[in-house]
C-alpha cells in the first residue's frame, strides 16, 4: 500500500459524503424537535451548514487550498495522462452514469417501496412538520431505517414540494460508489487500468444500474460500506505513523460513515462486521506485541538513560492519544444514530433496532438450525445466478437442488421463506428489486483464480480482503428470511468484489510482463502457468465486455423506467408508457397503480373536495397498498390554498371495522378534528359508516380486483 500523510482524493470524497451526510441527520432531527420541519426552515437551515462551511474553509484556507489544490491537478493529470484502453473505460462508466441520471429525473417514484412506505412516510413527516412516529397504513413506514428518507425530506422541500430530484439520492450513492470502488483499488497498490475495470464492473451490475433510478435504500448503504472500508484501510496503513492529527481526521470520518450506514439500512452491520471485527483483532494483537517490546526495551541493559518514569509518561501520552481516537470516532457515531434508536427505545419499549416490531419482524430468520440457515445462505446467493432465459434458469435451479439434496437440504423448504413458493430464479433482469448478476458472478469466479496467479503481498491482500466481503455477503444471505428480491441486499457486497476483479486483472498483467522479459537472470514464470495466465486475463476482459453490454441494455429496457419505447421492445404487450407520451404527474398513477387513476381524477374534480380541511384514511385492507398517489391527490384538493390534512384514524374510532390502520407504535391515536372525507379500503362493500358519533355516507365507490378491495369515499353527512 502507498504511504501517504496527507488526505488523499477518496479520503475528501468520504469526508464530504459524511458530512452531507450528517448535516442532513441534524437538519432533519433539529427541527423536527421544534415542529419546524418545512420549506422555509430547511432552507435556512442548508444556508446555515453552507455560510459555516465557507467560514471553516476561510479559517483554514491552507487546508482548504490543499486540500482542493490537490484534487484538481489529479483531475487535471489523470483527464490528459490517459491511454487509449483507459479512455473506452471512462467512457463505459460516463455512458451508465448519465444513461441512469436520465431514467432518475425523468420517470417519477413508480416502484412498490416507493408508493407503499417510502412516500407516504415523507409525505406524512412533512405534512406533520416532524419525523416523530404517527399513525400509519402499514408497517414498514415506521419501522425502515430512515436515513435515506431523510435526504427524500429535505430535497423534496428544498424543491418546493416537487418530486423531481427524490430519485436522485440513489443515483448519488451510486455516483459515489463507483468512485469509491476505483480509490479502494488504487489504494490496495491496482494500477489505473485496473481500476477503472473493477469501477466498470461495479457500474455494470443490473441491480446497480437499477437501484440508481429508484428511491430505495440500498445503494446509500452500499456508499457507505465502501466508503468505510477505505477508511479502515487508511487508518491500518498509519498505525506506523507518528502523525495523530491525520489518524484522528480519519477516525471522525469513518464514525460517521459507520453511523450513517447503520441508519441506512440494517444490512451494513450484517457486511462490516468481519471488517470491523478482524481491524479490532489486528490492533489487539500489535497492541500486545508493543507492550512486550517495550517492556524488553525498559528492561534490557541498552535502554540506558530510559527511566521507569520516563515510560510511564510515553505510555500515558500515548493511551490518551487512543483514547481521543475512539472518542473522535464515537462522537460522530452517535450524533447521528442516538436520535432514531433513542426514538426506538422509547416508543417501542427498549426495543432500540425495532426488531419485534410488525414491519421489521419477518426480516431476519426465525429458525436458527444449522441445517436452515446453510439453505437460505444457498437461496439466497442462488439468486445472483438468475438469467432472462427462463430453461436456464430452470437448468441452474434443478441443479442447485439435486446437488443440495446429496447433503441433506431441501431448497424448496418454506422455513425462513418470507413469501412461501417454491423455488425458482428469476427471469426478470431488468427488474429493480429481482435482478441477478450472473456475469458479474462470472467475473468474480475468473478474478478469485487470477487471484491465485499472482505472488506474495499483492495475492495476499486482495485474498483477504475477498474473505472478509464474502463473509459479510454470506452472513446477509444466511439471516436474512429468504425472498425473490435477496439480490437487492447484495448489491453492497458485489460492489466490494468488484474492487478484487480490477486487482487481480492488474496482478495478471504484471505476470505477463515478467514472462515477457528475456534479460539474463530474470526471473518468469513457467510457460504451462503463462499460457493459463493470458488465457484467465482474455476471459476477464471479455466478460467485462459482456457485463458492459448487458448494462447497456438494462439502462434502456430498464422495466420501471425505460429509456426507450415499450412499443419498441419485442413482444411488448399493454400500456406505452413513458417519459415520450406522459408527464410525472401522469406517470406517478398510471405505471403501478393504473387501477387507482378514476380515484385520483375524483379527487381532482374542485366539486367533489370543495370544504375538505381533514381527510381520514380507514379499512380492513388498507395496508400495503400504494397510497402516495392517493396522498397526492388529496393534497391538490384543497380550496382557498389550504391543504387538506390527512390523518390515519386509529382501530377503535371507526365502527364496525375489526382491524382498521397500523397499530404499531405507543404514538397518540386521537383525531384532533373530525374528518370530513373518509377514504376507505375494505374487503366488503360499505355505503356507510360512522366516526363517534359522526356518519359518513358514499360519495364513491369501486372495486379493484387488481387491489383486491373496495375503495370507498364517504362525506360526512349533513
Amino acid at each position: 500500500m502507498e504511504e501517504s500523510n496527507r488526505l488523499s482524493p477518496c479520503t475528501v470524497l468520504c469526508a464530504v459524503w459524511a458530512g452531507l451526510g450528517v448535516a442532513t441527520v441534524l437538519i432533519t432531527q433539529v427541527l423536527s424537535l421544534f415542529h419546524v420541519l418545512t420549506t422555509i426552515g430547511v432552507i435556512i437551515a442548508w444556508a446555515l451548514v453552507l455560510v459555516a462551511v465557507t467560514i471553516a474553509l476561510a479559517f483554514h484556507p491552507r487546508y482548504s487550498q490543499h486540500s482542493f489544490a490537490r484534487i484538481l491537478t489529479f483531475c487535471k493529470t489523470y483527464l490528459f495522462s490517459l491511454s487509449l484502453v483507459e479512455r473506452v473505460l471512462l467512457i463505459a462508466i460516463m455512458f451508465c452514469c448519465c444513461g441512469t441520471l436520465a431514467s432518475a429525473l425523468l420517470y417519477p417514484v413508480n416502484n412498490f417501496d416507493g408508493l407503499a412506505h417510502i412516500m407516504p412516510r415523507v409525505f406524512f413527516w412533512i405534512q406533520n412538520r416532524s419525523v416523530a412516529p404517527f399513525p400509519a397504513t402499514y408497517g414498514q413506514q415506521l419501522t425502515t431505517y430512515p436515513f435515506a428518507a431523510y435526504a427524500i425530506t429535505n430535497l423534496k422541500l428544498l424543491c418546493f414540494g416537487s418530486d423531481i430530484l427524490v430519485n436522485t439520492v440513489q443515483w448519488c450513492a451510486y455516483l459515489v460508489s463507483v468512485f469509491h470502488v476505483y480509490f479502494l483499488a488504487r489504494l490496495l497498490g491496482a494500477g489505473r487500468i485496473a481500476r477503472l475495470f473493477g469501477a466498470l464492473t461495479a457500474a455494470t451490475i443490473p441491480m446497480t444500474l437499477l437501484q440508481a433510478t429508484t428511491i430505495q435504500y440500498d445503494l446509500v448503504a452500499a456508499s457507505y460500506m465502501l466508503g468505510a472500508t477505505h477508511e479502515l484501510a487508511m487508518l491500518w496503513q498509519l498505525r506506523k505513523t507518528a502523525d495523530w492529527h491525520l489518524r484522528w481526521q480519519h477516525a471522525a470520518v469513518l464514525g460517521a460513515l459507520s453511523g450513517l450506514g447503520l441508519l441506512t439500512k440494517i444490512t451494513f452491520l450484517l457486511v462490516m462486521w468481519p471488517f470491523f471485527g478482524s481491524f479490532l483483532i489486528a490492533l489487539l494483537v500489535r497492541s500486545v506485541r508493543y507492550r512486550r517490546s517495550a517492556a524488553a526495551l525498559i528492561d534490557s541493559d541498552n535502554a540506558g538513560t530510559l527511566s521507569d518514569s520516563c515510560g510511564s509518561r510515553f505510555k500515558k501520552f500515548r493511551h490518551a492519544r487512543q483514547l481521543m481516537t475512539i472518542a473522535l470516532f464515537g462522537a460522530p457515531f452517535l450524533l447521528v444514530t442516538a436520535g432514531w434508536f433513542g426514538s426506538n427505545t422509547y416508543y417501542y419499549g427498549g426495543d432500540a433496532f425495532a426488531a419485534r416490531v410488525e414491519g421489521n419482524a419477518h426480516v431476519l430468520v426465525t429458525d436458527w438450525h444449522p441445517r436452515l440457515l446453510l439453505t437460505n445462505a444457498i437461496r439466497s446467493l442462488g439468486m445472483e445466478l438468475s438469467t432472462p432465459v427462463s430453461t436456464v434458469n430452470e437448468l441452474i435451479a434443478s441443479k442447485m437442488k439435486s446437488a443440495a439434496t446429496t447433503v441433506g437440504i431441501d431448497l424448496d423448504t418454506t422455513v425462513n421463506m418470507e413469501n412461501p413458493r417454491a423455488y425458482a430464479l428469476n427471469v426478470e433482469i431488468t427488474n429493480h428489486d429481482m435482478a441477478g448478476a450472473p456475469v458479474t458472478v462470472a467475473l468474480i469466479v475468473v478474478g478469485v483464480v487470477a487471484a491465485c496467479f499472482t505472488k506474495g503481498e499483492f495475492r495476499h491482500r486482495f485474498l483477504g480482503f475477498t474473505v472478509l466481503t464474502l463473509i459479510g455477503m454470506v452472513t446477509i444471505a444466511t439471516l436474512v428470511t429468504w425472498q425473490p428480491f435477496i439480490t437487492r441486499t447484495l448489491v453492497g457486497p458485489m460492489m466490494m468484489l468488484s474492487v478484487m476483479v480490477g486487482c487481480t486483472v492488474d496482478g495478471l498483467g504484471a505476470q505477463m510482463s515478467a514472462g515477457n522479459k528475456t534479460d539474463v537472470g530474470t526471473r518468469s514464470p513457467g510457460k504451462p502457468r503463462l499460457v493459463v495466465v493470458r488465457t484467465v486475463r482474455v476471459l476477464a476482459w471479455g466478460l467485462l465486455g459482456v457485463s458492459t453490454a448487458l448494462g447497456g441494455l438494462v439502462i434502456v429496457f430498464n422495466s420501471q423506467a425505460p429509456l426507450i419505447s415499450q412499443a419498441l421492445r419485442p413482444g411488448s404487450a399493454g400500456r406505452d408508457l413513458g417519459w415520450w407520451n406522459r408527464t410525472q404527474h401522469e406517470l406517478l398513477t398510471e405505471m403501478l397503480t393504473p387501477e387507482l387513476t378514476p380515484v385520483v381524477e375524483w379527487l381532482d374534480a374542485p366539486k367533489n373536495v370543495s370544504g375538505i380541511r381533514v381527510v381520514g384514511l380507514a379499512g380492513d385492507a388498507i395496508a400495503g397498498q400504494p397510497l402516495y398517489p392517493l396522498l397526492e391527490a388529496v393534497s391538490r384538493s384543497g380550496t382557498d390554498g389550504r391543504k387538506p390534512q390527512v390523518v390515519v384514524l386509529p382501530e377503535a374510532t371507526v365502527a364496525g371495522s375489526e382491524r382498521f390502520g397500523y397499530v404499531g407504535t405507543q404514538v397518540d391515536g386521537s383525531i384532533a378534528d373530525v374528518p370530513d372525507m373518509l377514504i376507505f379500503f375494505s374487503s366488503n362493500e360499505l355505503s356507510e359508516t360512522r366516526v363517534g358519533e359522526v356518519r359518513y355516507s358514499s360519495a364513491y365507490c369501486e372495486h379493484f380486483p387488481g387491489m383486491g378491495c373496495w375503495v370507498t369515499i364517504l362525506r360526512r353527512a349533513g
